[in-house]
């Protein structure tokens, strides 16, 4: 059974009290070109535009505000196409900025 992002964020809301700490980071999500093999294969490059460090009992409450506030930038269509484009991800993470794309993702 393949875990989606919506599942382990779940476990991890499990673990979380709501007094401890959190981030809540806006990211911008592009479309990367990863490599020519299997006829060329794309990944999810993520960017992070703002972050802020709040209260679990807090977070959705961020969550939203952070959504509000990036909504102008919210793409019209175009993520994964062959022209570009972006889309806005707002996530509540544990770890700063964890979900940042650090390198290319290898093929296996």
């Amino acid at each position: 059974m393949q875990n989606t992002y919506q599942e382990n964020r779940r476990r991890r809301e499990k673990r979380v009290t709501p007094t401890q700490r959190v981030w809540v980071t806006a990211y911008t999500v592009q479309q990367r070109y990863g490599g020519p093999e299997e006829g060329g294969w794309y990944y999810d490059d993520y960017t992070p535009e703002e972050t802020v460090y709040c209260r679990r009992g807090k977070a959705l409450e961020v969550e939203q505000e952070l959504l509000e506030r990036h909504k102008p930038y919210l793409p019209g269509g175009f993520y994964g196409s062959v022209r570009g484009g972006f889309r806005i991800d707002v996530r509540i993470e544990t770890r700063y900025q964890g979900s940042t794309t650090r390198r290319t993702p290898v093929w296996s």
